[in-house]
């Protein structure tokens, strides 16, 4: 049997105090005091989810995005962002939304509008040109007023006979 010795003294009154003579200690790690410790400490941005019984031991998951970890008040489970805010994944904090609106004086929405305008006027400008020109017989061929209602590429029960590769 070991002898026991006093090494050291924990008291909590009238304030806590810790104190240990490390010389009177033999260690058996290379004169390294061991650390005693299940689970290393989890990286800023993850969560400790408890890994078997003791405190010590848990794994560490990384917080979702939208969420995040405040582990000075609960290292245990990711805290949710509020509506207005957003995080990456494995955040600490959470960032406001900034809502960026194009403006009509930007360069990208004058070139959108002008092409948008060109495409409703090329679209008027052909309308119009088979509506006025309905009775040609050029226009007749291309049977404007069922070619008109059709967008996309035909089902294969739709296609009628064609006389030609051209018309088909």
């Amino acid at each position: 049997m070991y002898p026991y010795k006093y090494v050291g003294s924990y008291d909590t009154e009238p304030a806590v105090s810790f104190s240990i003579n490390e010389t009177l200690i033999r260690w058996y790690t290379n004169g390294t005091i061991p650390v005693s410790r299940c689970s290393e400490e989890c990286q800023n941005g993850s969560v400790r989810t408890p890994y078997r019984m003791y405190k010590c031991c848990f794994l560490c998951d990384v917080c979702p995005k939208d969420t995040y970890i405040n582990h000075s008040a609960d290292p245990y489970s990711c805290i949710p962002c509020k509506k207005n805010e957003w995080s990456d994944p494995g955040s600490t904090s959470c960032k406001e939304r900034v809502v960026d609106y194009i403006r009509v004086t930007d360069p990208l929405s004058i070139l959108l509008l002008l092409s948008v305008s060109f495409m409703l006027f090329l679209a008027a400008a052909i309308t119009i040109l088979f509506a006025r020109n309905y009775s040609t017989p050029v226009v007749r061929v291309e049977s404007f007023d069922s070619a008109a209602w059709r967008i996309g590429e035909q089902e294969p029960t739709d296609r009628r006979r064609c006389d030609d590769f051209l018309r088909c």
